[in-house]
């Protein structure tokens, strides 16, 4: 599968050009923003629409709901984490480099200003939707997509509700 992505990368750009961020990103097109993170990073900004298309990309593409909740909770522990830190004292810059492993450095604009929107007690009952969300499917209660949608819509709420108070 890496190879065919090579092969397809090469023909994109054609001999002679340089292979960049953005060209790579052009040649995955629309797939590119079916991930995970994306999903997480939306429900961490507020951005009901951008959740909604990707949960669905997601969901299409075959991930698993108990993989996507963990990832969720290592975001919100993470956000945790440098709130924590700053609350403390700490500057921001020195709190997200303090995170092991670091923030890709696409993304680290997004989390600074996840910072701004979130408080440790929303964090904190984001994690506890993302927990309850996790018991409910191991048990076989409620189907996966659907809990973590559930969750993951919760929490982009918190988000939105956070934003129009902070203003």
């Amino acid at each position: 599968m890496k190879q065919q992505e090579l092969e397809k990368l090469t023909l994109f750009i054609g001999p002679g050009q340089e292979l960049t961020e953005e060209v790579v990103l052009d040649c995955l097109g629309d797939n590119a923003e079916a991930t995970n993170e994306e999903v997480i990073l939306s429900a961490a900004d507020g951005n009901y629409e951008n959740l909604m298309l990707n949960l669905n990309r997601i969901w299409e593409n075959g991930s698993d709901p108990i993989s996507v909740i963990r990832s969720a909770q290592r975001h919100f522990q993470r956000l945790h984490f440098v709130l924590s830190a700053i609350n403390a004292g700490v500057s921001v810059d020195t709190a997200i480099k303090q995170l092991k492993p670091p923030i890709f450095w696409r993304v680290t604009s997004r989390f600074k200003t996840q910072l701004n929107i979130w408080s440790i007690e929303l964090i904190e009952s984001s994690l506890l939707r993302l927990t309850e969300a996790e018991i409910s499917i191991i048990k076989g209660n409620i189907p996966g997509p659907l809990a973590c949608d559930r969750a993951l819509l919760s929490i982009s709420q918190f988000a939105k509700k956070s934003k129009i108070t902070k203003r």
